[in-house]
């Protein structure tokens, strides 16, 4: 495209006119995203989060994914967004930084959620993480974070609490590793998610069986359960909040039957939910 034919003052109009346009485009968009996630329709398509679904379906990086569907999930919440992001005084990248800071401070009440947005209204990005930062009562944490270094490793940057630190401590004497490394981090990850696993699905309890009492599924079939699908959503291959889930529902008349359970992650099942009316 050649503007040079322009004039100053019409390049500049045209372009207030564009970015008007944007914004009414990105809060339309945002009314789509929150309507996709509130029909989970994302597990339709076999994708385990929204963000996983944006980024694939939708071609976005996952920063400004993430801070779409935070934007979204805000808008769900704070209907009077919709205005402040169309005349721009909130971006959504301000949005998403209040997002985390809410989160953080574990602030669920809409007015303190609509007074922090306020101040920050009109802010630049930096101005906006120095304002939360002066309204946050917990300690700022440096940025936690997780990158590839090279085709086999992943760096992970954490922070733990003292009493985490010490637990890691003594699981690594016990382990018999010399330092935190790798080897350390798999032998503690695999004995977590086996002794998880054992207590989520009853693999412990071989010799005490139960007998199915409405809903919930004997000692032998949550076993069964877990051998079939080796612990993982059925649908989508997640380990999110994996649940177990009757195929035709309970509430419909469908029977703990081994043949109508199986294994869903949390949003599988919401859609399940949503998908039969329930």
């Amino acid at each position: 495209m050649n503007l040079k034919h322009l004039t100053d003052k019409t390049l500049i109009s045209e372009t207030k006119k564009l970015v008007e346009q944007e914004r009414k485009f990105t809060t339309t968009i945002l009314h789509h995203l929150k309507e996709i996630e509130r029909r989970k329709l994302f597990s339709e398509y076999g994708y385990s989060s929204m963000v996983h679904y944006a980024v694939k379906e939708f071609h976005y990086s996952e920063s400004s994914a993430v801070r779409r569907i935070q934007a979204a999930r805000m808008l769900a919440d704070l209907p009077e967004l919709e205005e402040k992001i169309n005349d721009g005084s909130l971006t959504l990248s301000g949005i998403s930084q209040a997002a985390g800071f809410f989160q953080r401070e574990d602030i669920k009440e809409p007015e303190q959620k609509k007074e922090i947005l306020e101040q920050i209204e009109g802010l630049t990005a930096r101005d906006t993480e120095r304002k939360l930062f002066e309204l946050g009562k917990e300690p700022v944490l440096p940025p936690e974070f997780s990158r590839p270094v090279s085709a086999t490793y992943t760096q992970v940057k954490m922070n733990v609490c003292d009493e985490t630190l010490r637990l890691m401590e003594n699981a690594r004497q016990i382990l018999g590793e010399y330092k935190f490394c790798d080897s350390y981090m798999e032998k503690l990850s695999k004995e977590a998610l086996e002794n998880i696993n054992r207590k989520k699905y009853k693999l412990t309890d071989k010799g005490r069986e139960t007998e199915t009492t409405g809903r919930t599924p004997t000692n032998s079939q949550q076993r069964e359960l877990y051998e079939r699908g080796e612990g993982v959503c059925e649908k989508c291959g997640s380990l999110f909040k994996v649940q177990k889930d009757h195929r035709h529902p309970y509430a419909l008349g469908g029977k703990t039957e081994t043949s109508n359970l199986r294994l869903l992650c949390f949003h599988c099942n919401q859609r399940a939910r949503i998908r039969a009316k329930l």
